[in-house]
């Protein structure tokens, strides 16, 4: 035996169900809801300083962390560690460039306000890893950053370039 709804139902509440119906189908339609917003330009990476011939690598919210910088006279690197303290007992940085780690000399005495920055030399197989895009990571101390990416295209080329005078 089959019993319908309109026996067991009272009129009043089939009316209420009904205008129940007709209100959920009167609200307005929401709008749709972007489920990808849109990406923020990226800020991390490398990028030339205008500190002479000099790059920088910053992280995502545009903070620099490693700065790399050509000097002048026989071939040397100037690189600083932005978000390093300095520690008075440790006078070496290692850079590592691929899978090779290079000693630089950390400047104890500079009279920079923040991180630490060490010099080295830059002979031509440390200048051709840094041109051929090899990971790029400090360590001074306890303290490290990266790897980060390396250098690339033109970025690269243009630094070693610099680097080799």
């Amino acid at each position: 035996m089959r019993l319908s709804a309109a026996k067991w139902a009272s009129p009043a509440s089939m009316m209420t169900a009904m205008a129940c119906t007709v209100l959920v189908a009167c609200e307005a339609p929401q709008a749709p809801v972007d489920e990808d917003p849109p990406e923020p330009p990226a800020r991390t990476g490398w990028s030339a300083d205008s500190m002479g011939p000099s790059v920088s690598y910053a992280s995502d919210d545009g903070t620099p962390l490693i700065r790399l910088t050509c000097l002048s006279g026989p071939a040397r690197i100037q690189v600083v560690g932005e978000r390093f303290e300095p520690i008075a007992s440790e006078d070496r940085m290692s850079v590592g460039v691929g899978d090779e780690v290079y000693a630089f000399v950390a400047d104890l005495e500079s009279s920079r306000s923040s991180g630490v920055l060490a010099n080295g030399d830059a002979p031509d197989d440390l200048l051709q890893r840094l041109e051929a895009g090899g990971e790029i990571g400090l360590s001074y101390g306890a303290q490290s950053e990266g790897p980060v990416p390396g250098l690339t295209g033109e970025l690269a080329a243009n630094f070693v370039a610099a680097c080799r005078g």
